[in-house]
């Protein structure tokens, strides 16, 4: 088992005010080493400071946040900063950084959204890379075919085929996650899927599956990462 160390910052406004309530971020922390314990990874807590900064305790967007976050991390460690109002996420992280901003709200015993976050600084893709670019899933024609490639971050992106015939260079890039074109938070049903199902750019109708953290679904249907997945944060 690969140990890793955490600092949890919990933010206030400058007058010390609104900190994140500490039991529910330890109980958090517990259901995020119970999502890396199948890739043999714990978190342990190396230090728990208190931050009183506004500006970082509410703040609208998320590259004001990067930045206040990101001056004020520790190295060696992952630092976890639990805010008010994270840019209007539920949290964020960045690739290959060592720091994630959560907001506290969100924290939840039986939450994904640390262990999704977490997968970004592990390197990890959304499953639905490419369609951050989309605004909205209402705007997405469920009865229409999607389009062979989207534009997002300066970039073409492939979108993914049901037959898998691009699955290696389409949106995340694992073969073993199924296309997602969901964007948007959004509900699983009774078979663990998104409600309706889409269709993928050679027309094939599909449904999506709910149980991949670095999907958009609600916290209660993600429970796993994909083989390649785990082998991709083992290794980066």
């Amino acid at each position: 088992t690969e140990y890793i160390p955490m600092r949890l910052v919990t933010v206030g406004d400058n007058g010390g005010a609104g900190y994140a309530d500490p039991i529910r971020i330890l109980q958090s922390f517990q259901a995020l080493n119970n999502a890396y314990a199948t890739i043999n990874v714990q978190f342990y807590i190396s230090n728990y400071d208190y931050l009183d900064l506004s500006s970082l305790y509410d703040h609208n967007t998320t590259s004001t946040g990067s930045q206040l976050a990101s001056s004020r991390s520790f190295n060696n460690r992952v630092n976890t900063f639990f805010v008010d109002n994270a840019g209007g996420t539920c949290g964020y992280a960045v690739p290959n950084r060592n720091y994630v901003v959560m907001q506290k709200s969100c924290l939840d015993p039986a939450g994904a959204t640390w262990s999704h976050e977490m997968g970004h600084v592990f390197t990890l893709a959304h499953t639905f890379y490419g369609w951050e670019s989309v605004d909205g899933i209402d705007n997405i024609e469920l009865t229409e075919r999607a389009p062979a490639t989207l534009q997002y971050r300066g970039q073409t992106i492939e979108v993914e085929r049901v037959d898998s015939s691009n699955c290696a260079t389409a949106a995340d890039g694992f073969c073993d996650t199924a296309p997602d074109y969901l964007m948007d938070r959004w509900a699983c049903n009774g078979n663990g899927e998104y409600r309706d199902s889409l269709t993928d750019p050679d027309s094939i109708r599909f449904a999506v599956p709910a149980s991949n953290y670095m999907s958009y679904s609600l916290d209660n249907c993600p429970n796993t990462f994909s083989e390649d997945q785990k082998t991709a944060m083992i290794s980066n």
